[in-house]
């Protein structure tokens, strides 16, 4: 019976290993498939409900896939996509690392959470929010998403293009060639955002201003400091 522990448990050990590899092979195979993404993407839509809504997938989570009508909404944020479309380099996850080659949308709206100014000059200053920090790095070699809302408070802005290259290292946004357009402005910019507070900003970059009866203005500009310094 002394002996016989041992090897129960090897045995065991064997199993379990063997059906984790057999689990994966299904995963890997399902994720290959349009039924099996499918399957997939419908399962974490449940586990995330009532919070996320997709109302419809096209596609393979390996080859890539085109998703209409993504709704996420949290307390008081939200957002919307008319159309997604993701291609990504699964892989690159053994390395702790989430590459996008590329991500496109139209249709985009997003709602954020507006922070509750102090009510009298005896009430505390708001608590600062906790500082984010990314589960692992993420790369999006190609970013373009067109018709974008952001809500904030009162205050709504509206980009007609938004394209270039980013990526998040923990708690650091780096841009590279972000470019942001409607009809009245463009502006181009690349460098850091830290996503804690102070937000220390480092951004370089040019911008034109379309103006009614004035033409065209171009110029360059620079952004270094505290973000939450900056008197709006």
């Amino acid at each position: 019976m002394k002996a016989s522990a041992p090897r129960f448990l090897k045995r065991l050990l064997l199993w379990f290993m063997g059906a984790l590899i057999v689990i994966g092979t299904l995963m890997g195979v399902l994720a290959g498939t349009p039924f099996g993404s499918l399957l997939i993407v419908r399962g974490a839509e449940r586990v995330l409900a009532p919070h996320l809504q997709i109302a419809a997938v096209r596609g393979t989570l390996l080859g890539g896939l085109d998703i209409t009508g993504l709704t996420y909404q949290e307390a008081d944020l939200g957002i919307h996509a008319g159309t997604l479309s993701l291609r990504w380099r699964p892989l690159d996850l053994l390395g702790g690392r989430l590459s996008i080659t590329a991500l496109e949308g139209t249709h985009i709206a997003v709602v954020l959470p507006e922070t509750t100014p102090a009510t009298s000059p005896q009430a505390s200053p708001a608590t600062a929010p906790p500082p984010f920090q990314a589960p692992m790095s993420v790369l999006i070699d190609r970013l373009a998403l067109h018709d974008v809302f952001i809500a904030y408070g009162s205050q709504g802005y509206f980009i007609a293009d938004l394209h270039g290259r980013a990526s998040l290292d923990r708690q650091t946004l780096r841009v590279t060639r972000l470019t942001a357009s409607n009809t009245e402005i463009s502006l181009r910019a690349s460098g850091r955002l830290a996503l804690a507070t102070p937000f220390a900003t480092q951004l370089d970059g040019s911008y034109t201003l379309r103006v009614p009866r004035l033409g065209r203005t171009q110029g360059r500009a620079s952004l270094n400091g505290p973000l939450n310094a900056l008197d709006t």
